[in-house]
């Protein structure tokens, strides 16, 4: 199995300017951002194998961010999932609780809060699975 980058983070918006901002925040903030404009391209990638967590808009043509992660989850993928969205709605919040999702930011939201999110899930990884080896280097 490959092992987890915990820099990576998949993006996916179905909104060009939006994945090139968040592209911009997380680059600036030592991630590689991986861009897909629809859950069905990011699982059809070998991404969903060593990132550290995804973050999606819900409301995206074809499967949602809710049905993207549902079908991760029954098929055994256990990432982190931040979601993005510009419907700050009951009907979004309960289903984003239901999903057990990292957060929920409602559009527009601060760069900061969602890198901090992102570093928090990053260091529970860390203590979870210990410390990537140095240098590259395979333990």
């Amino acid at each position: 199995m490959p092992q987890a980058n915990r820099r990576t983070v998949i993006v996916i918006d179905d909104d060009a300017m939006m994945r090139k901002a968040l592209e911009s925040v997380l680059d600036a903030n030592g991630f590689e951002p991986l861009l897909f404009e629809s859950g069905e391209a990011a699982i059809s990638s070998d991404a969903l194998e060593t990132a550290t967590c995804i973050v999606t808009d819900i409301v995206l043509p074809g499967m949602s961010g809710f049905e993207l992660c549902e079908l991760l989850t029954r098929r055994g993928h256990r990432l982190p999932i931040v979601f993005i969205t510009a419907h700050d709605e009951a009907a979004v919040h309960a289903p984003a609780a239901r999903a057990r999702a990292e957060a929920l930011f409602i559009k527009p939201f601060s760069g900061r809060a969602l890198v901090r999110t992102i570093q928090k899930i990053r260091d529970e990884t860390d203590a979870a699975v210990g410390p990537l080896p140095a240098n590259g280097d395979v333990e």
